[in-house]
């Protein structure tokens, strides 16, 4: 569902002339940055470590939210996955939809059969 949520948003900023928020691209900078800085560690291994640290920053960040409302481990922990889900999924598909609008691909489903 985020996915296609990310997907379509370039077409709604196109049409508005402008992104509605700064926010929507916290996502996308997070899937570029998770992508970039893997590459970055596989050529830099001293940069591996700020890459780490990054991503476990990111996912503490996660689990202190989840922990501040409260509720079960059980409850903890997935609503902490459900960030990561959420985030990385928009972050895609409005990358996917970035580029299907810069290089004129069509938005529609494609048949797999």
């Amino acid at each position: 569902m985020f996915y296609q949520y990310g997907l379509f948003k370039p077409l709604v900023n196109k049409k508005l002339g402008s992104p509605a928020t700064a926010r929507q691209f916290v996502p996308v900078a997070l899937v570029v940055g998770l992508a970039a800085g893997a590459v970055l560690s596989l050529c830099w291994s001293a940069f591996a470590w700020v890459y780490g640290a990054g991503v476990l920053l990111y996912l503490l960040t996660a689990l202190a939210v989840s922990v501040g409302s409260g509720g079960s481990l059980r409850k903890i922990l997935t609503q902490a996955w459900t960030y990561v889900v959420v985030h990385v999924c928009y972050g895609a598909g409005y990358l996917d939809g970035l580029f299907r609008l810069l290089f004129n691909r069509p938005f529609t489903a494609r048949a797999n059969r």
